[in-house]
């Protein structure tokens, strides 16, 4: 997901998860994936579940709802309590917002809300392997819909796909 979205090579992205796995912000298992270092105080589980109640209370605000997304996302890496990842995340967050670039076509606000909804479900009643899987879905269906070319920007409007060089 972050090589696609930012146009970084798989290579790459493979080497900075050996950098963090050294660091201890990840683990990596062949075969099974990634995994974050599981984590969380309640203000931190209340900022998550601040944020999926902020994404249905702006299902007519795409610009609005992206910024909870946002949010969401940083919150869900500072619960992990791992300064690193929670830095790294918190600047893909400002990149995707500077870009103005994000996934909303294809499953739309309300279903993007639930999804969201989901893994904080799981977070909460700290079942990690569940959590890993929705957030897995969630971001291999953002993935999917980049490829596909259907980003619209933080007002709603359709964005053009990203020519290939």
């Amino acid at each position: 997901m972050v090589g696609q979205v930012e146009c970084v090579s798989r290579t790459s992205v493979r080497a900075g998860l050996r950098s963090l796995a050294a660091l201890g912000v990840v683990q990596t298992r062949q075969g099974a994936g990634t995994f974050i270092t599981a984590g969380g105080t309640p203000e931190q589980m209340a900022t998550i579940s601040d944020e999926v109640t902020g994404m249905y209370a702006a299902l007519q605000d795409p610009q609005m709802f992206m910024d909870c997304d946002l949010r969401f996302h940083r919150a869900v890496a500072a619960g992990s309590g791992n300064p690193i990842l929670a830095a790294i995340i918190g600047t893909l967050t400002e990149i995707i917002w500077e870009t103005g670039r994000i996934s909303l076509q294809g499953f739309g606000l309300r279903d993007s809300a639930e999804t969201h909804r989901r893994i904080y479900k799981e977070i909460r009643a700290k079942s990690p392997e569940r959590a890993r899987r929705e957030m897995t879905a969630h971001l291999e269906k953002a993935r999917w819909e980049q490829e596909q070319g259907k980003s619209v920007t933080a007002d709603g409007a359709a964005k053009p796909p990203a020519r290939r060089r």
